[in-house]
């Protein structure tokens, strides 16, 4: 953890009264052990996100001032640290070689300005996710076909097969898949670059390690545990089931996906035979058995919760996405086992809150599309934190036993989005929403306190910042409702850094505010 000082009066007043305060000065604590709740009403931690990329870093032009001058007003208000996504795509054009020039600028301007670093290791696309404003690839090499040799010495290529497929065949390499043939390859790659950004951040001329409060760990699109159900590669399907607020589309398509599957179901049932009277599909065989291929009328019937079949599929479903991030995890916890050994290490989840009203009619299908959640238990009770105790209890593994061979050195933590968003939404401008959001924020709180872990929130969208809030519509009220009371969140980042330091704005505003009463 950082050991710096820097202003911390944590009252919302002008710039101009603020910075009279700018002598005082108050150590960042360590990251405790994790407790099954937060002390009430208190964040310990209070971020910001840094630009997902500044593309006139270079020669300091109109954004890069702009930046650093969003710096200077952060440290004024209190603020801890700045997360910044350090991108695989950016740094690690070709496998091994390595260009840090970015970070270093950056990281040195934070740092300069009094703020700690949150490291966010980005190992997918920026391009196709919500507020994307760059347009940086995960590396080529990711997908190469692999080399595969025999004992003779004779080799050939396969296929990756580890980007994503959806269920009407539209492929997406937004992030590496759980699966494919390269996914061995694809995670020891990940780790290499890791490693390397250990070696980096720890070595003198660029040792930034006492000024990292935490490296977040990206498992998935837009950094998040999750599959890209909601993503622009099936936009053009008809209806655009994979747009909001509608189901999401499964992403578990391509062959290597398919035969996982297979796999799975006649392990669970000991044959194919025994898959057939699980499913009571008679004459079933091997080659029959896939991920749902009447997509509509999987969820539209039910069928996702109501049959066997349906709950076993959301059940390996999540579960192959949980062993993967469990997998990249890992990764990092191995990796960084130098000057970063200590570091708390995050791992985030999206809101997914649209159809979680009891009136939808496809209730928690969003959330199921998106690997969150699984059909085979009591997902709507909070027996199972309406589902989440799946992911809370793979965090609280990592965090109590690491990599599970050596003894860990690593706090994990969970990071939630949407905590802006009301209960009760059913019609989200013209779109037919039957979003329960708050409730899923304290579904999600629920899981972390029975799991003990720790956990902290985002805000879902920007936008969102610009509002006070009300009982109907997003904003800062609901915010502060998360963190009021006997929470379990701990601690708050903020998308993005330019919506609260802006002079004259509600984002502004309502942020110190925030930081007044709960940092």
């Amino acid at each position: 953890m950082a050991s710096r000082t820097h202003p911390r009066t944590r009252v919302a007043v002008a710039a101009a009264v603020l910075s009279t305060f700018s002598s005082l000065a108050l150590a960042v604590a360590p990251l405790a052990t994790p407790a099954a709740s937060a002390s009430s009403g208190t964040a310990s931690t209070v971020n910001v996100m840094a630009p997902l990329w500044i593309d006139d870093w270079q020669t300091s032009g109109p954004q890069w001032r702009a930046f650093t001058a969003s710096l200077a007003v952060a440290d004024a208000q209190g603020v801890d640290a700045v997360a910044v996504d350090v991108w695989w795509g950016a740094v690690e054009a070709s496998r091994g070689t390595f260009d840090w020039a970015y970070y270093d600028k950056l990281f040195g301007a934070v740092v300069g300005a009094g703020l700690d670093l949150v490291p966010v290791m980005s190992f997918h696309e920026c391009k196709s996710n919500v507020g994307d404003v760059c347009d940086i690839s995960v590396p080529s090499f990711v997908w190469e076909p692999l080399e595969v040799c025999g004992f003779t010495g004779a080799c050939s290529s396969i296929p990756a097969d580890n980007f994503y497929r959806s269920e009407y065949g539209n492929d997406n390499h937004e992030a590496p898949s759980p699966w494919g043939s390269a996914n061995r390859r694809t995670l020891q790659d990940m780790r290499d670059f890791m490693n390397a950004f250990e070696t980096h951040v720890t070595t003198p001329g660029t040792d930034f390690a006492d000024r990292i409060q935490e490296v977040t760990i990206g498992t998935g699109p837009a950094g998040e545990l999750r599959y890209p159900s909601y993503a622009a590669h099936d936009s053009k399907v008809a209806g655009n089931p994979a747009g909001y607020p509608n189901r999401g589309t499964f992403q578990s398509y391509t062959p290597a996906a398919v035969t996982a599957f297979a796999d799975w179901a006649v392990a669970r049932y000991g044959s194919v035979a025994g898959v057939a009277a699980a499913w009571g599909i008679p004459g079933l065989t091997y080659s029959m058995i896939s991920p749902p291929t009447d997509h509509e009328r999987f969820i539209d019937s039910g069928a996702y919760h109501s049959i066997t079949y349906g709950r076993d599929f959301t059940r390996w479903y999540n579960e192959s996405l949980l062993r993967h991030g469990r997998e990249v995890m890992t990764q990092a916890i191995d990796a960084f086992d130098g000057g970063l050994a200590s570091v708390p290490l995050g791992l985030k989840v999206p809101g997914v809150h649209w159809q979680t009203m009891s009136t939808s009619p496809m209730q928690r299908a969003p959330e199921v599309a998106a690997g969150l959640i699984h059909t085979d238990q009591a997902y709507n009770a909070a027996s199972t934190s309406h589902g989440y105790d799946g992911i809370a209890n793979l965090v609280h593994d990592l965090d109590v036993n690491g990599d599970g061979t050596r003894t860990p050195t690593h706090h994990v933590l969970l990071h939630f989005t949407a905590l802006e968003m009301p209960d009760g939404r059913e019609w989200d401008g013209s779109a037919h929403a039957y979003s329960d959001a708050a409730s899923l924020v304290s579904w999600v709180g629920a899981a972390a306190t029975k799991a003990h872990i720790v956990l902290k929130g985002e805000n879902a969208l920007a936008g969102n910042l610009g509002s006070t809030g009300s009982a109907s519509g997003p904003g800062w009220s609901h915010i502060r409702d998360a963190f009021s009371g006997a929470t379990a969140y701990s601690g708050l980042t903020i998308l993005r850094i330019s919506d609260v330091t802006a002079s004259g704005t509600t984002g502004r505003s309502e942020f110190e505010r925030f930081i007044r009463d709960f940092g």
